[in-house]
């Protein structure tokens, strides 16, 4: 298929604004209100339009037979969520979805439902999206596609920069809060000789402890704990806030506790309105 180079940046920005939208209406639908979604500060996801780039390109051969062509996009299109979610735990160590708890599912990477709605949404693009779509581009003009191309590109290229840096930052949070779970723990096992799993459910009577004992050792960790989740939990980052099913590989109890310390939050405002 001949299409140019700033035409597929132009489908790419298009397929991903629209593929964010269809991810805010169909989680803000399963959580019963208004979701965000994305890894990005803007409105798209670029997996909906890598997944779409390589429809057209690709898949075009499959139009005519339909069956086929939901059969290859299911495949092509797991493979490529697949591969995104694992490159984000190379590289940053966090998991942003987790099918686990989903039928049918692939170390929680990908599952039944989520490629078959993907083979789905291939089909609606080939035969009703696209052809309505490209219609429009290719009417527009050379001087505005550019245009378009280039605002695109330097925007997506801000974005990617200030989305790593987000997650880098909320990475650093998660480590730091990681060493001082483990150094309580240490602590615990070392002086008291109990292993103890859910810091934040026994954060009451830990303070207690270190009370009774004169512990100013464990007084001070637990100060430490406390004052890095609440910073961390003041702003909560937006990825942790788009993605509740967030996974950190290093530390998967890290998350759990930054959970629990965010629903605690809650609880105590809400008896204070109540």
């Amino acid at each position: 298929m001949d299409i140019s180079f700033s035409d597929l940046i132009i489908y790419f920005y298009i397929y991903s604004v629209l593929g964010y939208i269809t991810e805010v209406i169909y989680c803000s639908c399963i959580n019963r209100k208004l979701t965000n979604r994305g890894f990005f500060y803007g409105p798209y996801c670029p997996i909906y339009g890598f997944g779409a780039i390589f429809s057209i390109i690709f898949l075009s051969d499959f139009v005519s037979e339909p069956i086929l062509l939901f059969v290859v996009a299911f495949l092509c299109m797991s493979v490529l969520e697949y591969i995104t979610t694992y490159i984000f735990e190379m590289l940053f160590n966090i998991k942003l979805w987790d099918y686990s708890d989903m039928k049918f599912n692939i170390q929680g990477r990908v599952c039944l439902l989520n490629s078959a709605l993907f083979g789905l949404l291939t089909l609606f693009l080939a035969y009703s999206l696209h052809p309505f779509v490209s219609s429009y581009v290719n009417k527009s003009s050379g001087v505005f596609k550019d245009i378009c191309v280039w605002t695109i590109v330097l925007t997506l290229i801000y974005d990617l920069i200030k989305s790593i840096e987000s997650i880098h930052n909320f990475e650093d949070k998660l480590t730091e809060i990681s060493t001082n779970l483990s150094d309580i723990k240490v602590h615990l096992q070392e002086k008291y000789e109990i292993e103890l799993e859910n810091i934040i459910t026994n954060l009451s009577e830990l303070k207690k402890t270190a009370l009774l004992n004169n512990d100013s050792a464990l007084h001070t960790l637990i100060q430490n704990f406390e004052k890095r989740i609440s910073n961390a939990t003041a702003n909560p980052s937006r990825i942790f806030s788009k993605f509740k099913n967030l996974k950190y590989k290093k530390s998967p109890e890290t998350i759990e506790a930054f959970k629990s310390y965010l629903k605690s939050k809650i609880e105590k405002i809400n008896d204070k309105i109540l």
